[in-house]
């Protein structure tokens, strides 16, 4: 779930390192994932990862603040300030842009102390002090800009941007306007609508479906050494129109080109226009750029496209990338490797199927990245089939399209290649190689929900969140959310007599969900709340250990963290597996267990460092699973498919591929799926995906249509990869998730709408107080007022028309 992080970066946040490109487009490849709903006690932020020593002073600090030692915070960081603040402010005036990650530790006295400063500020509000909080938040911003640091949750801290944030929310700049409150209160404004240029290009291209052949030759298909060579380059570029190469020219012939250039609209970085509104403006930036890896300038351009709505110059500009620049590699924002060729064929399979109406297919386009599942390119190398996109009838194209959403339910014996498990939940794969879990002798799609009712007020952080399986706030024995929530249907923030309590059980039954996950980790000990809600809305549960992730259960310290290397923390970690274990094996609501949760990305443990330590313990702790219960199956929860090659070699008593991952509303694409099926040859499911129902200047209507879109899409991919259907390893996936958690931006009792991780997310950016696909209100009817959202009712459709 993602407090660590994950999902990469997608836009707003891509810079230069050295001569890479960084995209933060965490939806792709080796993002962070959503962590959001863990249920135990960490320090509130770290300026560092793992890699990176860290001041015991700022430690001591955080911790002290935590508890609310007020003084011995404020005594602590004062002591690193004196200590460093010379060389810190020397640090800052070397700098003219931020550090990258691995440059951090040059730049360690500038972090700590602007750090420093930050926990005076917040330690300032906790104690009421609202003019010490600005003068410490506007000091980072003056002095310490460049500072910055890692918070566990998952992101990159930005020192001044938090500050300002800060200061922002206080109303602090009123005191330069004559002293006024520096309460800030909140009003809503009606935003004038804006009304948004189209783009119309001056050159759409001589032929809506290039024919590549006819300009040049495709070499090599289908090996390591592919290349198209062009003999016929003005013809080419005369075929695919403005802004696909090889087409340079027309967009500098294009009279709004010219018209914008003159008018000075186009300065600034390109990425700048990547999230903007005006897409003829970042249309024209992109096209003519200089300096930018050419398969990441066909992407964006593409992307601009697809915005604008001209979806078939959009296809045809992604197919460009596949034909052209296969092995073209863009940087997240965590350094981490983005393979733009299979990013462009999961595009184009999500617009044609998302739209029949085109009359478009993709057909057996393929690019294989041999070693891509680490960090290192330079190991990689990439088997390209370009395959051919091509026009065909519109009433075929969508009988393909509905038949997608149809899993293949009738099980043939005679079928059948393998059975995993002997238990009512099994799996078995057919002799095409699809695979199937089956709950008795029924086949079984994985509907699920990340359950996590957190009340508004209620944070790990501070260890005030309660075990929502027994809160009875109102003391009348019956637990809260599960059973007294209601549905606010005009969103007026009060209870009227026709609005009853309905439960959350209900209402994901009538969602159509069939399964909710949850960790055994503490917060969630009521069985028998378990049972009835198998028993009465025929609703199981996936039950996870979190495997040493976050330190839960490893003994060891949130700075030392988990060591899979170290027996002791091994042994420990198992007795947590056995416990849980024999506690819910025999219980009905039981469906599958699962193990960690993107532990891979090595927050507070070792896991990226050893893979093969994390990877070998994991299948450890499996093999113990099923000694102990051979009726279920055993998943991992790993973050997107980094060491996906790890698993496969080291994991063969895991039954089922689990994964995180925020790649877009286009779902998770036939490159996640094959690279399963590829490396491990198991099914898989998407244990966690979701989008923020929040967008920055956009109405709160809009953010959830595009929230419901984003889930539309990422469900319709599982579906269509799933047995009867495309590469047909997927078993369902893990809506990520119920409602609205306060806490993750640290101020429980306020609805954070700050930019938390930028990603392929509505605005550009993740809003992780925002991911519930129903919302708590104001906050002052939690944990029982529930605003249904769009995506709710996608669900409903979704779900409920699927077995």
């Amino acid at each position: 779930m993602r407090d660590e992080g994950r999902k990469s970066r997608w836009t707003t946040d891509v810079r230069s390192l050295g001569q890479r490109t960084i995209l933060s487009f965490s939806s792709f490849v080796l993002c962070f994932s959503s962590l959001v709903s863990l249920f135990f006690i960490v320090p509130q932020l770290s300026y560092a990862d793992q890699n990176h020593s860290i001041n015991e002073l700022i430690t001591t600090a955080r911790q002290a603040m935590d508890q609310q030692n007020f003084d011995q915070a404020i005594q602590c960081t004062q002591q690193c300030i004196e200590k460093y603040q010379e060389q810190a402010k020397t640090q800052q005036v070397s700098l003219n842009h931020f550090p990258s990650p691995e440059d951090w530790s040059e730049y360690q006295a500038l972090n700590d102390v602007g750090m420093a400063y930050f926990i005076q500020g917040e330690t300032y509000i906790q104690q009421g002090k609202s003019e010490e909080a600005a003068k410490a938040f506007r000091t980072v911003i003056e002095q310490y800009g460049y500072a910055q640091w890692w918070d566990p949750k998952g992101w990159y801290v930005k020192a001044a941007e938090e500050s300002q944030y800060k200061l922002e929310k206080l109303g602090a700049w009123s005191l330069e306007l004559g002293g006024r409150s520096l309460e800030m209160k909140a009003k809503k404004k009606k935003r004038k609508i804006k009304e948004i240029p189209r783009l119309i290009l001056l050159d759409y291209g001589k032929e809506a479906v290039v024919n590549y052949q006819k300009y040049g030759e495709f070499k090599n298909v289908g090996t390591a050494e592919y290349q198209y060579q062009t003999r016929d380059p003005k013809g080419l570029a005369d075929a695919v129109g403005e802004g696909i190469f090889p087409n340079t020219k027309s967009a500098l012939e294009d009279s709004e080109y010219q018209r914008l250039e003159e008018q000075k609209k186009l300065e600034g970085s390109h990425w700048d226009f990547v999230n903007s509104d005006d897409v003829v403006g970042a249309f024209y930036k992109w096209v003519t750029v200089k300096n930018e890896d050419r398969g990441v300038k066909l992407f964006f351009t593409a992307h601009i496209l697809e915005k604008a709505g001209l979806l078939e110059h959009a296809i045809k500009a992604y197919y460009a990338i596949i034909v052209h620049f296969p092995n073209s590699v863009g940087w997240t924002y965590w350094n981490t490797p983005w393979y733009i060729g299979p990013a462009a064929i999961d595009k184009i399979t999500y617009l044609c199927r998302s739209h029949p109406e085109l009359g478009l297919v993709l057909e057996g386009a393929s690019i294989r990245v041999m070693n891509g599942f680490d960090t290192d390119v330079t190991n990689d190398s990439f088997i390209t089939d370009p395959g051919r996109l091509m026009k065909i009838n519109v009433e075929e194209v969508k009988l393909r399209t509905n038949a997608l959403f149809r899993p293949q339910w009738e099980i043939n014996e005679a079928e059948i290649n393998q059975v995993r498990g002997s238990g009512k939940v099994r799996l078995i794969q057919l002799a095409n190689g699809h695979w199937q879990l089956m709950v008795g002798a029924t086949p079984f799609l994985i509907k699920a929900v990340a359950y996590t009712p957190s009340k508004v007020g209620q944070s790990p952080d501070s260890g005030t969140l309660e075990d929502w399986s027994v809160a009875d706030e109102n003391k009348n024995g019956l637990i809260d959310s599960p059973y007294e929530s209601w549905v606010d249907t005009n969103h007026n923030g009060v209870q009227d007599p026709d609005e009853t309590a309905v439960g959350d059980f209900q209402l994901l039954k009538e969602m159509g969900a069939n399964c909710i996950r949850i960790y055994h980790h503490g917060l969630v000990s009521n069985k028998g709340l378990l049972r009835q809600l198998h028993e009465k809305y025929g609703i199981y549960v996936m039950m996870g250990d979190f495997l040493g992730a976050y330190t839960v259960g490893s003994g060891a310290s949130w700075y030392e963290g988990t060591d899979y290397s170290s027996e002791t923390q091994r042994q420990k970690m198992l007795q947590g597996v056995e416990k849980m274990v024999i506690e819910h094996k025999d219980e009905p609501y039981l469906l599958i267990w699962v193990l960690g949760n993107e532990n891979n990305y090595g927050v507070a443990n070792n896991a990226k460092k050893n893979p093969e330590a994390y990877y070998s313990f994991a299948n450890a702790a499996a093999k113990r699973i099923k000694e102990l219960d051979p009726n279920h199956p055993v998943a991992i929860s790993n973050g997107d498919v980094l060491y996906l090659d790890y698993f496969g070699r080291l994991c063969p008593d895991i039954d089922i591929y689990g994964a995180n991952a925020y790649r877009g509303r286009q779902g998770f694409g036939v490159s996640f799926w094959m690279n399963v099926k590829d490396s491990a040859d198991k099914p898989a499911i998407i244990t966690e995906y979701g989008c923020p129902a929040f967008a920055k200047g956009k109405s709160s209507e809009w953010a959830e249509k595009k929230q419901a879109e984003y889930h539309r899409g990422c469900w319709q991919d599982i579906v269509a990869n799933s047995s009867g259907n495309g590469v047909g390893n997927a078993l369902g996936g893990v809506a990520f998730e119920w409602t609205d958690e306060w806490w993750k931006s640290y101020e429980p009792k306020e609805h954070d709408t700050k930019q938390n991780w930028a990603g392929p997310f509505p605005d550009g950016w993740m809003h992780e107080e925002w991911l519930g696909m129903t919302g708590q209100g104001d906050g002052s009817k939690s944990p029982f007022l529930r605003e249904l959202r769009q995506a709710y009712f996608t669900y409903q459709k979704e779900w409920r028309q699927a077995p």
